[in-house]
């Protein structure tokens, strides 16, 4: 089994520090919390401070942040046996990337002020930046005795390049003779490391999704060489599935859809009229099937959220009712149950502010609390949800 972040089960799970004025009703992963479903994200104070933290089995239980910092990133979440990994970025007067885990602009030079690191049982841990100003993190891995963060580094000179830690030592990828480039998902499959991608060409317009599988490059052929996305990758055994967006040539329809090795192959829209929009954002591999979380829209404002298998479209209600939009996060199955991440907002007009952070499990929606409501929460992207 193989899924976007190889997310392993946790048998246990130990301390996760409480911090940030929390009352003592809050639990702490020591206080008797050993499973249940997991969410890994970020939610808004009455401050404006995005504060990262994970709902365990609907409770809120918030990452403590280092000295001088007040606000932060989750990019992904993973355990492997007794310990936990979260990982993120802190920042200071909420200086950061403004989506939790989502990858970052390719013209984000200069947006971001922003420490990569992770909380392992609730202690942080920065990541070394080299000469590195800044960086982000989007996806963690834990593989037998390694840990593997994925993300980008910002260097003097507006240099944006991706790449990963491995056991805290950074590896860039290279990028030709692309102008910008981000890494926006990563997987390990034996001793093969693969990070999904996009490059911008120096024409400014020509977007490359692709992935590096050891450091190799592998460019993905698009409908067209303009808006395109990769958001996740899985592999299970000889098969690389990369999934995301891509636009057509006449710039009119975004579909969803998946290459399997380097293959593109459209995802349905929920019906086959109106839609002119589509993007995956989770992917899960159970067995033979394919999971494919995302959502559609007909109008560019109203998302219909949903998952597929195998191709087949499965719409989920947008969280309380028809009346909101949804967006989608990532997917995790367990059995015959399927877990799919999201955030909901009665006014998508705004830009999902406010916004309402949950999950459904086979359809049904779970509603997930918020430090302030009339403020936004993220959920990760890459690997935000775990259940035991």
């Amino acid at each position: 089994m193989s899924n976007l972040s190889r997310v392993l089960l946790p048998s246990a799970l130990t301390a996760l520090a409480l911090s940030l004025g929390c009352t003592s009703t809050s639990p702490t992963m020591s206080s008797g919390i050993h499973g249940g479903v997991l969410v890994a994200g970020t939610s808004t104070n009455d401050s404006g401070s995005a504060i990262p933290g994970v709902w365990a089995n609907g409770t809120w239980v918030p990452l403590a942040l280092p000295a001088g910092m007040d606000s932060g990133t989750v990019g992904g979440m993973a355990s492997d046996g007794d310990d936990l990994y979260v990982a993120g970025g802190v920042s200071a007067s909420g200086v950061g990337p403004v989506v939790a885990g989502r990858p970052a602009p390719l013209n984000g030079i200069g947006l971001f002020d922003s420490v990569p690191g992770y909380w392992l049982n609730g202690a942080w841990a920065s990541l070394p930046l080299g000469l590195a100003t800044s960086g982000t993190v989007n996806s963690v891995v834990v593989s037998g005795d390694d840990v593997y963060i994925g993300g980008d580094c910002y260097f003097p000179g507006g240099v944006q390049t991706p790449g990963y830690w491995m056991n805290g030592a950074w590896t860039g990828l290279p990028v030709g003779a692309a102008v910008a480039a981000v890494a926006t998902s990563l997987v390990v499959s034996g001793t093969d490391v693969y990070v999904g991608g996009l490059l911008r060409g120096a024409d400014q317009t020509t977007y490359i999704p692709g992935y590096w599988e050891n450091g190799l490059w592998n460019p993905l052929e698009p409908l067209a060489m303009v808006q395109n996305q990769v958001n996740a990758i899985a592999v299970s055994g000889a098969n690389v599935y990369v999934a995301g967006f891509s636009m057509d040539s006449f710039g009119e329809n975004t579909y969803p859809g998946c290459w399997t090795n380097r293959t593109w192959a459209a995802l349905p829209f929920p019906s086959l009229t109106g839609y002119n929009f589509g993007t995956v954002t989770g992917l899960f591999l159970s067995g033979s099937d394919v999971y494919a979380a995302g959502y559609c829209s007909d109008s560019g404002i109203a998302y219909t959220p949903g998952y597929w298998k195998n191709g087949i479209w499965h719409g989920l209600v947008s969280g309380p009712g028809a009346a909101y939009s949804s967006q989608t996060g990532s997917i995790f199955v367990s059995g015959t149950d399927v877990y799919v991440t999201g955030i909901c907002s009665s006014t998508p007009g705004s830009g999902f502010f406010p916004a309402q952070p949950g999950y459904w499990k086979n359809g049904i929606w779970t509603a997930l609390p918020a430090l302030d409501s009339t403020q936004v929460s993220r959920l990760a992207a890459g690997g935000s949800i775990i259940v035991r």
